[in-house]
């Protein structure tokens, strides 16, 4: 009795140190990329049929040889196999002990022969090749079937600015970083001009005035843009103000750079101190870089007649909201 646990277990030891470290190997493995280039596989001479049913091949392996392709692991028959062996072994040495009556195998050992078979009945259920890897032939041996394959995920959370597509003169680049971020605004600037006794209606003096998002979510989860401003006030005194001013953004033009999402709607708006959104991207569109392009001679400063001299200043605050309006 001795001597057969000790042959037992002395074969177990061999076939863990050969078999666990291939089978641990694969199954912690991973694919390169979800696409290979090989060699075209030499045909033998007056055979022209595809091999059918054939996972795809890892070139550098023989095909001969029971090998899973790619990751070399061996195929799941012997494992299974094996696995069945020992814990048959265990049962047989359990009862061949109590009938002849000999010491009592220790609970330790029998646990050792128990977990190796059910490690190897594991082991065989988990050897499977990737589906994207799987190529099938015909039945007339005259086709095949391949998988294109590509795996997109969002963009990090720390990747770099998103360059404005059309920069304006001054550029109206924000430099922001993210996944979601609105890269370029509008410098509003109307130059300078004389106080007539009437209304009067300015226009803005910057080229290519837009406004330009970015969505990297991959999500098509929608977004809106809203605008505000606060009261024009001089610059050399803070108590006088422009009275009645009213500035409009018209309707905008969109560019995209290739995108297949669909595009955001567009607003005109009138620009106060309250957030008025004037792009809104709905659920399921607005993925990509959209670029919002202003007529400049439709963004539009309406001064009443009355306001004093003086060199008046805003500030516009452009606002991207991670969900549609």
């Amino acid at each position: 009795m001795k001597t057969i646990k000790h042959v037992l277990l002395w074969g177990v030891s061999l076939f863990c140190f050969f078999s666990f470290t291939v089978t641990s190997f694969a199954n912690t493995a991973t694919s390169q990329a979800g696409i290979s280039f090989t060699e075209k596989e030499d045909m033998e001479a007056g055979n022209t049929s595809l091999p059918k049913n054939k996972d795809l091949p890892n070139t550098g392996v023989d095909r001969t040889s029971s090998k899973l392709p790619q990751t070399g692991e061996t195929a799941d028959g012997n494992l299974l196999i094996t696995g069945l062996v020992f814990l048959g072994a265990a049962i047989a040495v359990e009862k061949l002990r109590t009938k002849r009556g000999g010491r009592k195998m220790k609970l330790k050992t029998m646990t050792m022969l128990g977990l190796i078979g059910s490690g190897m009945l594991l082991g065989a259920s988990t050897s499977t090749a990737a589906p994207q890897d799987v190529v099938t032939g015909s039945e007339d041996g005259k086709g095949g079937t391949s998988h294109g394959y590509i795996n997109l995920t969002p963009g990090d959370s720390d990747t770099g600015k998103t360059d404005p597509t059309d920069p304006t003169d001054p550029s109206g680049e924000t430099g922001n970083e993210g996944i979601l971020t609105i890269d370029h605004v509008v410098p509003l600037l109307f130059s300078s001009h004389k106080l007539e006794g009437k209304e009067q209606v300015y226009t803005s003096v910057v080229d290519k005035p837009n406004v330009q998002v970015t969505d990297k979510r991959g999500e098509e989860a929608g977004w809106n843009v809203q605008v505000s401003q606060t009261a024009f006030v001089d610059q050399t005194d803070a108590t006088k103000t422009l009275k009645g001013a009213k500035l409009v953004l018209p309707v905008g033009t969109l560019k995209d750079v290739g995108n297949v999402s669909l595009a955001p709607e567009l607003y005109a708006v009138e620009v106060n101190d309250a957030p008025a959104t004037f792009m809104n991207a709905k659920t399921g569109s607005g993925a990509g870089t959209w670029t919002n392009f202003f007529d400049k001679d439709e963004i539009k400063l309406t001064v009443p007649a009355g306001n004093k001299k003086g060199e008046y200043m805003s500030t516009v605050t452009w606002t991207l909201m991670d969900a549609p309006k």
